[in-house]
């Protein structure tokens, strides 16, 4: 008896999971009706970092009985602890960000831009060089989870302007993250008193923009200026 109780408990607690995947019904047509969603894990690693990715499928069933997919959700986690990536492995998705948000990045030079001509001062130029090292660094950023103006090998941000020979100039860095617009974080640099002294420093000729996606975030960025005041 005790055994048959167990079973029954057993198939009781199975069905339930069962149910939470809300399986359609069938109708009195005999075709079955109804939403119901089937979960995947995959796992990967990139630059050292591995990736866990819980993918939740939603199918619906059309008029006709046929499973049709409906949306797809993604939950990713991140074990950073062997991050490791030079700049020649992050470049490729810093050059394709750079192309992807190529309206953003405009936005960016426009509204800083603006902040400085309320100041009577030059607008800076975008830089191609520093724009593909601020692309990269904000890659840097999104992988390693190191939001700082320090490098994940512990080196200040300004020794990616030296390896590629920003090096005879003033060079400074804003950093954000969380923000979704371009006139979101630059809202937020405007009400920083060290960001907004960056953008508004009148010995800064040119500026890099970089953006990519935040990987502990889906609906926002990393965001990275790099400011210059040499030759570009």
């Amino acid at each position: 008896m005790k055994n048959l109780i167990r079973i029954l408990s057993l198939m009781l607690a199975a069905f339930a999971v069962f149910s939470s995947f809300g399986v359609g019904a069938y109708a009195a047509s005999g075709k079955q009706e109804g939403t119901f969603t089937q979960t995947e894990t995959k796992r990967y690693t990139k630059h050292g970092v591995v990736v866990r990715n819980n993918i939740t499928y939603t199918y619906k069933y059309n008029s006709k009985g046929k499973k049709v997919l409906v949306g797809t959700k993604e939950d990713k986690t991140y074990l950073r602890l062997a991050y490791h990536a030079t700049y020649n492995e992050l470049l490729p998705d810093a050059k394709a960000n750079r192309n992807n948000y190529a309206s953003q990045i405009n936005e960016v030079l426009k509204i800083i831009n603006g902040m400085r001509a309320e100041k009577g001062l030059k607008p800076l130029a975008l830089g191609d060089k520093l724009t593909e090292q601020a692309n990269v660094r904000a890659e840097e950023i999104a992988w390693s989870g190191k939001f700082s103006h320090y490098r994940p090998n512990y080196t200040y941000f300004s020794t990616i302007f030296r390896s590629n020979g920003f090096s005879s100039g003033k060079c400074g860095e804003n950093v954000g993250r969380r923000y979704s617009t371009p006139a979101g974080v630059c809202q937020a640099w405007k009400e920083s008193e060290t960001h907004y002294a960056n953008i508004m420093n009148p010995d800064f000729k040119y500026v890099g923009v970089g953006i990519s996606p935040n990987c502990d975030s889906e609906y926002s960025y990393i965001w990275v200026l790099h400011f210059y005041s040499g030759s570009k």
